[in-house]
């Protein structure tokens, strides 16, 4: 059996998401809302076989947001990470978004960007969006912390 876990700004669990429930967070963005709550989420889905996917949303008020994209198929001890694409010449610079996270300026997208991702991968978990551009996190000159 399927099954999704949705998290989003301190809102109670969500097992049932749709597009109707999540385009305002995007659609209608009030940048106090996100700051109010935990600052971003997940959405995360298990097909029957025991894969997962997830779409991780990290906000940061003065940048945007940016989105991670994570796939591990069932039997498979390590998946495959993806992060957005808003900008490559800035990919590797390094900025805080809060709470020790340090992600690519490059990767902060518009809300108007980022509902397309969550959009898709509402409608699509499988599937990374192909609205936006990204890479492997893998390939990133990460600093040292």
């Amino acid at each position: 059996m399927s099954e999704f876990v949705v998290n989003l700004l301190d809102k109670p669990m969500d097992d049932s998401p749709t597009v109707e429930k999540y385009a305002r967070y995007f659609t209608i963005y009030d940048p106090v809302e996100w700051e109010l709550g935990s600052g971003g989420g997940s959405f995360v889905y298990f097909d029957e076989h025991g894969s997962k996917w997830a779409l991780s949303i990290t906000h940061a008020a003065h940048l945007g947001f940016s989105l991670l994209f994570n796939e591990r198929l069932a039997g498979e001890r390590q998946g495959s990470e993806y992060i957005c694409v808003a900008n490559m010449a800035k990919m590797n610079e390094f900025c805080s978004a809060g709470n020790d996270i340090l992600l690519p300026r490059g990767s902060f997208l518009t809300p108007e960007e980022t509902w397309k991702a969550v959009e898709d991968f509402i409608v699509t978990p499988t599937e990374m969006s192909t609205q936006l551009n990204w890479m492997l996190t893998l390939k990133l000159n990460w600093p040292d912390m």
